[in-house]
């Protein structure tokens, strides 16, 4: 699922109308999925590899949504660094299809904010070009903009360290600029971590 914009290229979004091949990317989709004919199981397996693409393209995302279809058996799993969580059902049985139909006019009609997306990030557009199979291709994706922490809002210059782990703490270090006025250089980390633990400095200073 893509945003409504990949469909500006030919005209508007239209049941005959295809989005635009440079905006069918990581850093633009909002949800994924995979349906296999008889294993929901291995397109169970197949989403989980989706969720840490988007989480690893997709920094202004606190959690990501997927979902899958195998054989009779639909299911959604939503990720953040904590961990996944599922749920699935059988659509040849009459709660299982009007789950069916619920689940996907949500994820047809869901906001930015309910797929995940931190309210204290902003985006911005960002075109690169890639040679693929001897021909440049021009995609169109996101990045981050500004970053809010408390009530200071920093400008994100560039992502020096992005953690790949689908669970954990999933550290990230920004190279950003105050944008309160001076534009000093900093480096801002982002990370998650148990609020029953010790920070990192009281536990070794300890």
């Amino acid at each position: 699922m893509l945003p409504v914009s990949a469909w500006d290229w030919c005209g508007g979004y239209g049941l005959d109308k295809i989005p635009s091949p440079a905006m069918n990317n990581f850093e633009q989709v909002l949800v994924l999925g995979e349906h296999k004919l008889t294993n929901a199981n291995d397109a169970e397996q197949q989403v989980l590899k989706y969720l840490w693409g988007i989480k690893r393209h997709q920094p202004w995302r606190q959690s990501a949504v997927g979902f899958f279809l195998g054989g009779f058996e639909f299911g959604v799993i939503r990720g953040d660094q904590s961990g996944t969580e599922e749920t699935r059902f059988d659509i040849r049985s009459v709660d299982g299809a009007i789950q069916f139909i619920r689940a996907l006019y949500w994820l047809s009609m869901a906001s930015n904010l309910e797929l995940g997306n931190d309210p204290d990030y902003t985006t911005r557009t960002a075109v690169c070009q890639q040679k693929i199979k001897g021909k440049i291709e021009t995609f169109v994706g996101r990045e981050v903009a500004t970053i809010k922490c408390e009530t200071t809002t920093y400008q994100m210059e560039d992502i020096l360290y992005n953690g790949v782990s689908i669970r954990g703490r999933g550290t990230r270090l920004y190279a950003v600029k105050d944008s309160s006025g001076n534009g000093m250089p900093l480096v801002l980390k982002d990370m998650w971590f148990d609020t029953g633990r010790k920070l990192d400095d009281i536990f070794f200073h300890d």
